[in-house]
């Protein structure tokens, strides 16, 4: 038995109702459809919420919020903007993904960073390709974080690989280039983790959050455990409510308030 268009549809529809924004991918979704079926195996009846707290390393003080605004794609009257934060909604592979994003002043907040490196489910090094020492701090930031994350320190086994990503950019200054690509791409295989070298962050930058959100995803022990209302199959009125819930429970604060 296959899906119709027709039944992808409508099952986009009931998701999405009341949402404009997702009116042309549905569109698009039930001309795909049409043309290339899918089984029921691939199709999830009901999407599940993932919640994720990200550690941004690598940028100083004063392109903190600049550099959260710009990977987050947060707009300008956004009212988390140009602060330490990030909190954003994605919808991946028919999913829904909470990120939480947090940028700080490793020069101030030691205590917060250590705590966030223990329990960060994902981690941003950024470096700028102009700047040799930027990059040559990633391999000492990604030590720290990995052994925060394992056991004795963390909750992870000694086997655990960091889901992570190494982002070059060079916000259109190729002239003043002191790291080349080909070092970039080789710090990350041997770190094991993603590498993308891009060209401005307001521009590329939400490519390499969803390839961050993949590796995160893949690399859950366990399945995520399902809230009720993914269980019972909830109204579009009642996982908006669950996202919303869970959308409040900044992960970055929670840790500053038990410090």
């Amino acid at each position: 038995m296959h899906y119709t268009a027709r039944e992808r549809f409508l099952q986009l529809i009931h998701r999405s109702r009341g949402s404009s924004a997702l009116k042309q991918d549905i569109i698009d979704t039930a001309t795909t459809i049409s043309k290339t079926p899918q089984p029921p195996s691939v199709v999830q009846q009901h999407p599940r919420i993932y919640d994720y707290g990200v550690l941004v390393l690598g940028i100083t003080e004063d392109e903190i919020p600049t550099v959260l605004d710009n990977i987050s794609g947060k707009p300008p009257d956004d009212p988390y903007a140009q602060t330490t934060s990030s909190r954003v909604k994605y919808h991946v592979d028919g999913n829904i993904v909470l990120l939480d994003y947090f940028g700080p002043d490793e020069t101030v907040y030691t205590a917060i960073l250590e705590q966030c490196m223990r329990t960060a489910n994902g981690f941003m090094f950024l470096y700028n390709i102009a700047s040799r020492e930027g990059f040559e701090q990633i391999r000492p930031r990604y030590s720290d974080a990995l052994r925060f994350q394992r056991e004795p320190y963390g909750r992870k086994p000694l086997s655990f690989s960091l889901p992570a990503i190494i982002i070059g950019y060079n916000n259109g200054k190729e002239e003043e280039r002191e790291v080349p690509k080909e070092k970039g791409e080789l710090l990350a295989r041997e770190l094991g983790c993603k590498f993308v070298e891009i060209e401005k962050l307001e521009k590329n930058g939400r490519d390499a959050v969803h390839i961050l959100i993949k590796e995160m995803i893949k690399g859950e022990e366990l399945s995520p455990s399902r809230s009720e209302t993914e269980e019972k199959g909830a109204t579009e009125g009642e996982m908006q409510s669950d996202v919303k819930r869970r959308s409040e429970k900044r992960w970055w604060k929670r840790l500053n308030r038990n410090n």
